[in-house]
């Protein structure tokens, strides 16, 4: 069986093993985006915000996935403390599903202000979403936040950025191999993991050591409570055009 991880700044070691995965007849991973239409046979780890694209020929593996406790990797950008701005205008900047939905389920309970306007293309904006390698950068002027933090603060729960999902119907063996290879990061050793950060913090121009702690905090074995967790930004979020997806559990790891 296929499986597809994408390359973000949460899923580095995954992408890392999938680049040179170790030899298996059950189990083929690769890098890329995973998309609906081109990969319906394939296990594919889908960030969160995405689930519902692939609810009606996929089902979530519980136990793996990604999830932290830290930084996420998607930040504002302000000019002055969020918390200063009186009619926050927030920009969404080229940003995934998953940063439309944390910002929307954090900004008004973080900063205490309720959004005034959510804007596509920039006008009148003091608020900026960034994310990727862009959100781990320093800023040249003004402030960061990394709504990873945020998230925790308010609800005491990790941010569920990832899960496994595979085919409907799909053999239970292929389903427990892709799940190991996600827990176990691939089995990416130690001098791996270290290039893999090399290769990161160079992307980014930022210290290796910045990332230690960023990459520590973020784990790929999952536990019940954590697909609630998934649930919960949907419904903080309460963004109509990305309501809460039903989440069919692949049964033999349910």
């Amino acid at each position: 069986m296929r499986l597809i991880v994408p390359d973000s700044v949460l899923t580095t070691y995954l992408a890392a093993a999938a680049e040179r995965p170790s030899p298996s007849a059950l189990l083929t991973p690769s890098v890329g985006q995973p998309e609906p239409a081109t990969d319906a046979d394939a296990a594919v780890l889908v960030a969160t915000g995405d689930l519902g694209t692939w609810t009606e020929t996929h089902h979530v593996v519980p136990t793996a996935g990604v999830a932290t406790t830290g930084r996420i990797g998607i930040a504002l950008g302000t000019p002055v403390r969020a918390d200063m701005i009186e009619e926050p205008v927030v920009w969404l900047r080229d940003v995934s599903t998953t940063a439309r939905l944390l910002v929307r389920a954090t900004y008004e309970r973080y900063y205490g202000t309720a959004v005034h306007a959510w804007s596509e293309n920039g006008e009148g904006a003091q608020v900026v979403m960034i994310e990727g390698i862009e959100a781990l950068q320093p800023p040249e002027t003004g402030f960061r936040d990394d709504l990873g933090r945020a998230w925790f603060i308010l609800n005491g729960v990790p941010v569920v950025s990832h899960l496994l999902l595979v085919p409907a119907g799909v053999d239970s063996v292929e389903v427990d191999g892709a799940a190991r290879w996600v827990r176990e990061s691939g089995g990416l050793d130690k001098e791996r993991r270290r290039k893999a950060r090399e290769r990161l913090a160079a992307r980014a121009g930022i210290p290796t050591s910045e990332l230690i702690d960023l990459l520590a905090a973020a784990r790929t074995s999952l536990e019940p409570s954590d697909l609630d967790a998934a649930k919960l930004l949907f419904q903080l979020a309460r963004d109509p055009e990305f309501p809460t997806p039903p989440l069919t559990l692949h049964e033999a790891n349910a």
